[in-house]
Order: structure tokens, then sequence, then C-alpha cells
């Protein structure tokens, strides 16, 4: 891809006033991504910072939805950066496939925690479009996270080759 075309993504997600954070080595013995041809697949990302959680706590207890919310569309943001480093542009991303977010939740929320995973979908369709950003997900409340993250990321990518 052109060069101009790599700016393309970047200067989106600039518009929205969102930066890539820094890249970080994996947290245990695992890659941050694999890729097969066309797919890729993106391991559990967490809202890390520069090595350390930047939100902690269960969602419905130290935190509320809307911080939930903010956090998962900043595991977006090292989903980004994860991809950028394996295809060495953003531009060679041509869509979610599938996405399951995971939500450190306490008991009693019901089903509001849901919208925790709109944060990422939310950024993704405001960089591809409702057609293209919008792809299948679940997002499913756990009673533990590692480093008592509020919510991860797993997700499969449609990549060029």
């Amino acid at each position: 891809m052109s060069e101009a075309l790599s700016d393309a993504v970047e200067d989106r997600l600039s518009s929205l006033g969102e930066v890539l954070p820094p890249a970080m080595e994996p947290l245990a013995r695992y890659r941050w991504a694999t890729r097969d041809g066309d797919l890729l697949y993106l391991a559990g990302h967490g809202p890390f910072l520069e090595g350390s959680p930047k939100w902690v706590g269960k969602v419905g207890i130290e935190l509320t939805v809307d911080q939930g919310y903010e956090a998962n569309r900043f595991v977006a943001l090292t989903m980004l950066r994860t991809m950028k480093e394996e295809l060495g542009s953003l531009e060679r991303v041509i869509r979610p496939l599938f996405q399951t977010n995971y939500v450190n939740v306490g008991t009693g929320l019901g089903d509001t925690f849901v919208r925790v995973g709109d944060g990422s979908t939310d950024l993704w369709t405001q960089l591809w479009g409702e057609e293209i950003g919008c792809c299948a997900r679940m997002t499913v409340g756990v009673s533990e996270l590692p480093w008592s993250v509020p919510t991860a990321i797993v997700s499969t990518w449609r990549v060029t080759s």
C-alpha cells in the first residue's frame, strides 16, 4: 500500500482524538498476533499502558459501565498498535471478522455489561464504517481477568496477504 493510504486510518484516529499507545511485550509466553494467509488472530489484549493496567477492577463494583466502555475502547487502540506492528500498516486491515469481549463483572449487573463491548465496536465503525467495522461478536461476563483488568478482547481479522 502507498504511504498516502498508510496514513488514512491513523488520520481518522487522529481526527477522533485517539493516539495509538506504545507497543509492549507480551505478559507471558505467547504472541500478540498469529497470521495465517489473510487471517490475523489477535491474542487477548487488555487495557495496558507501558506494561501496567490503565484500569483495574470489576465493572459494576469499582468501575461503571461507562468506564468499562472506555477501557474496552482503549483495548481496541492496543489491538490497532499490534496490527500495525504485525502488518506494517493499518491499511492492510480489511475488516474485523469476529471478536469476543471479556468483561470482569460483579454480580447483579444483569445484561448492562454487554455495552462495555461497544467501546471497541464503536471505534471499528468510526474507522471503517458500519458495514465493515461492525463485526460478529460476543460479550461475556467473567468473574476474574488477569491483573484485575476490567475487559479483554480476542479477535480475528481479515487482512491483505
